[in-house]
């Protein structure tokens, strides 16, 4: 009795394997037949069967019908003409969902804990490896198509692909390899996030990609992008002070044309009049950086424009000069300090007599006075006045960092010619 019911569970698996083999194989029948829809219903009917175990070759049919409906689109896409672009993204994910159930299934124990022998596993990892790429380039076609939503979808699949069981062993490798294309692929997902704004998502995708600061040289991606989006997502969206000024420093320390960015970060504390910040933040820069051009020329910038130290300021500039003496924002404040102080001084009344016509001073010791006060007034202006020529000879294109400047300085040593030029310039639009 025992070896007839031995012999029924035999003949009972074998029924479930012709089975199993007769649905692959009509399957193939009409897949030859080019009927590749009626193919893939066929193998399909037998995803939900529970006497179904031949799921390793049958997604991986599965997978490859699939395939026939991806390539022409593909091939459209290399041929530069139009394509279906659902059609693209649909097959891409479902024939990837195939390839991976495949290998799935070799890797998974059946009821009694016996593994699959490994038939399909080899050629399932190898033709998702040739799918990877092709997220990227969905990516591509629905931004194409304005479909942010779905662009953005479509490079973060890229960019997780990494994570497919089929490619545990060979993940190190592949972001090794593609290093410059996931960065690549981040930067369109932050620029998408940014576009819709979604604030979470551009905090987190430009912060992986900023602690990558190399491999952003290597991709050509643009960094100031990265901080300016940044900014945008701290203060439009989160509203978060803090988190502007923290990336204002970052951005300070890590970008070479930052003089922007040291305005900015001086303007939030000049708002909030908070002199004491500003002024630790300089000094945290200089300690930090003492070889940092842009570290002193902050500090030379808060000391000059919140503290009204101008001796203090241009000790600082200068110290910026010496690193880089063709530093043209350094050159051009010094000048200021020099403008700003003597401006400040004859505001605030520390001048009795200039600024008065000379027949209006009565007395020698009023006119010694008068003349006293206008040789030191011109002193400071005659002090700004090689700086800020050096500046114009250096960025000619630049009238906005030193012609109105200039018109000032000729304007108090008497150079009238030179002060209409620069008025002249002013009047008809500054570059």
């Amino acid at each position: 009795m025992k070896k007839i019911f031995t012999l029924a569970a035999v003949a009972a698996c074998s029924m479930m394997g012709m089975a199993q083999n007769s649905v692959i194989s009509k399957a193939a029948f009409l897949q030859e037949q080019n009927k590749t829809a009626e193919a893939l219903e066929v193998l399909k009917s037998s995803f939900d069967n529970p006497k179904t175990t031949k799921f390793a070759e049958i997604y991986n049919q599965a997978g490859k019908l699939v395939s026939t409906q991806f390539n022409p689109e593909l091939m459209k896409a290399a041929k530069n003409e139009q394509l279906d672009t659902a059609k693209f993204v649909s097959s891409l994910d479902e024939m990837v969902d195939y390839f991976t159930k495949s290998y799935v299934a070799e890797h998974t124990p059946d009821a009694k804990g016996k593994m699959p022998k490994l038939k399909f596993s080899e050629e399932d990892t190898r033709l998702l490896l040739g799918c990877q790429d092709y997220f990227f380039y969905a990516g591509i076609f629905l931004n194409q198509n304005h479909d942010k939503a779905g662009a953005y979808k479509y490079f973060n699949k890229h960019l997780q692909f990494v994570n497919n069981p089929a490619l545990a062993e060979k993940r190190d490798s592949l972001l090794q390899a593609k290093a410059q294309n996931y960065a690549q692929a981040s930067y369109y997902c932050s620029m998408l996030a940014y576009e819709m704004k979604q604030w979470d998502d551009v905090l987190n995708k430009t912060k992986d990609l900023l602690d990558k600061k190399e491999l952003l040289a290597e991709a050509k991606i643009p960094v100031r992008d990265l901080y300016l989006m940044r900014f945008e997502a701290d203060l439009t969206g989160k509203q978060d002070t803090l988190a502007y000024v923290n990336d204002l420093k970052h951005a300070i320390a890590n970008i070479e044309d930052n003089q922007a960015f040291m305005e900015s970060l001086v303007a939030v504390y000049n708002e909030k009049n908070d002199v004491k910040s500003a002024e630790a933040t300089a000094n945290d820069m200089v300690a930090q950086n003492p070889n940092s051009k842009s570290a002193w020329f902050i500090k030379g910038y808060v000391s000059m424009n919140l503290k009204h130290n101008y001796a203090e300021a241009r000790d600082a500039f200068d110290k910026a000069l010496e690193l880089d003496p063709n530093y043209l924002e350094a050159m051009a404040n010094k000048a200021y300090c020099y403008i700003n102080e003597v401006v400040t001084k004859r505001q605030n009344g520390g001048y009795k007599y200039a600024g008065s016509n000379l027949d209006r001073v009565k007395g020698q010791k009023a006119v010694d006075q008068y003349n006293k006060e206008l040789k030191e007034i011109r002193g400071y202006f005659e002090k700004a006045l090689p700086l800020m020529e050096k500046v114009r000879e250096v960025a000619p294109e630049r009238s906005r960092l030193w012609a109105s400047a200039l018109e000032q300085i000729y304007s108090n040593l008497n150079q009238k010619a030179k002060a209409k030029e620069m008025e002249d310039l002013m009047r008809q639009g500054l570059h």
